[in-house]
């Protein structure tokens, strides 16, 4: 085997070994019904950047709309004006929940263990790595059809 074939296969398993560290499978405890009463029934999960391009804004009027069941969107939410924009405008809401990304590991496996779709905002280039753990742990995905998303 060449150099480059063997960098690749030990890149291939560094990455899939810190996904099985990242990505666990997580059960709901009665305490996480008290800090998130959403756990009841069924809901979305979006993990995105609050930045414009993302539209957020059109994912959060989608949900509205449906009414079915809540969106709950981790994102750093003061960390632009965008971001303070919607969580000035949704965060009374009762279909959108918005999370800071500050949360435990635990309580983010748990969350995505437990969603009935996982949501991905990004319809350019995505340097983050929750669509790739939304994919490794199996989860349904809505995503942008887009030319990023097709590759």
């Amino acid at each position: 085997m060449d150099s480059d074939k063997q960098i690749e296969n030990a890149f291939l398993q560094m990455n899939k070994r810190a996904l099985h560290e990242q990505c666990t499978h997580e059960i709901i405890q009665a305490k996480d019904h008290t800090l998130f009463p959403f756990l009841y029934g069924k809901y979305a999960l979006m993990m995105t950047d609050a930045e414009p391009e993302n539209d957020i804004h059109i994912v959060f009027e989608s949900f509205i709309r449906l009414n079915h069941f809540p969106l709950v969107a981790v994102a750093n939410w003061k960390a632009t004006a965008y971001g303070q924009t919607l969580l000035d405008r949704y965060q009374n809401n009762y279909l959108i929940k918005m999370l800071d990304p500050q949360i435990q590991l635990r309580t983010l496996n748990m969350l995505r263990t437990n969603c009935f779709i996982y949501i991905d905002s990004y319809h350019q280039t995505d340097e983050t790595y929750s669509l790739l753990e939304a994919m490794y742990m199996q989860l349904p995905i809505l995503a942008y059809e887009s030319e990023y998303n097709k590759n």
